[in-house]
């Protein structure tokens, strides 16, 4: 059994607080909003719960792009008619390439495995039984990305937050940051996060843990001025950022079928 920590036993009823607010069938927003005792102010983290039944996940990167330019989440939401957008993770020096393996069908952005024990894959491969999106941990036995690849054609390695069946790696350190996450809960929905209040990770995971979300596993995006999550919906428009900095790699959803190509 997990062993939550004594500082957010406490934390447990304030959730009961917070509500989903359905903005288009199997597609849900909410706030989490507590407060621990090393903070003055509350921490907020915005979290959209998105089915993968109802909804196409997609990567839109500018090394996919003839123009090849960076967006903002809005951006390229606009430019791909995407409904919402996160980043898709980490990105080197030449603002562009993944920090981590990642290829989407027949492009590859990163050709490089490194040392992140997280992968997101969607995008299954015809004739596959399989859930349409999934976040796999590379320690576990069996589980690599040539595998991974048999069944699913987009794959994005990540460093990872909870480990599978909701574990927290990350230990207590100092380090506080506004963080972009991407999460899978136990019925195989998808959470894209955002929290507005720098947090460390440990705490980050804890709450999420603490919380009705019923995490499994997550990993961590991007944090500080980079992290974005936007979304729009009929009259609903989320825009959280940390500095609207232009993006080369997102993850974005649309309703199935309704894909617009590359």
């Amino acid at each position: 059994m997990r062993i939550i920590s004594g500082l957010l036993v406490v934390l447990v009823s304030l959730f009961a607080k917070d509500t989903w607010k359905a903005l288009a069938p199997g597609l849900e927003h909410r706030v989490l909003s507590v407060t621990l005792q090393e903070h003055s102010n509350p921490i907020e983290i915005n979290a959209i719960r998105i089915d993968p039944l109802k909804w196409e996940l997609v990567f839109r990167g500018i090394s996919q792009q003839r123009d090849g330019q960076p967006k903002t989440a809005r951006e390229w939401c606009e430019k791909y008619s995407l409904t919402a957008a996160i980043n898709a993770g980490m990105y080197n020096d030449d603002n562009q390439t993944h920090t981590g393996y990642l290829r989407d069908g027949d492009h590859i952005n990163n050709s490089h495995n490194n040392n992140y024990k997280s992968l997101l894959a969607f995008n299954p491969k015809p004739g596959k039984d399989i859930p349409p999106a999934r976040i796999f941990d590379l320690d576990q036995t069996g589980v690599t990305i040539d595998k991974v690849l048999e069944d699913y054609s987009t794959v994005i390695q990540n460093l990872r937050l909870i480990k599978r069946p909701g574990i927290n790696v990350w230990g207590t350190r100092p380090d506080a940051w506004n963080e972009a996450a991407i999460a899978e809960d136990k019925h195989g929905r998808i959470l894209f996060l955002y929290s507005e209040t720098p947090v460390t990770m440990h705490d980050f995971n804890e709450i999420l843990l603490s919380s009705d979300l019923e995490i499994v596993a997550a990993q961590h995006l991007e944090g500080n001025a980079p992290a974005q999550l936007y979304l729009k919906v009929g009259e609903t428009e989320i825009s959280l950022s940390g500095g609207e900095w232009p993006l080369p790699n997102i993850i974005g959803i649309c309703p199935k079928a309704a894909v617009k190509k590359k």
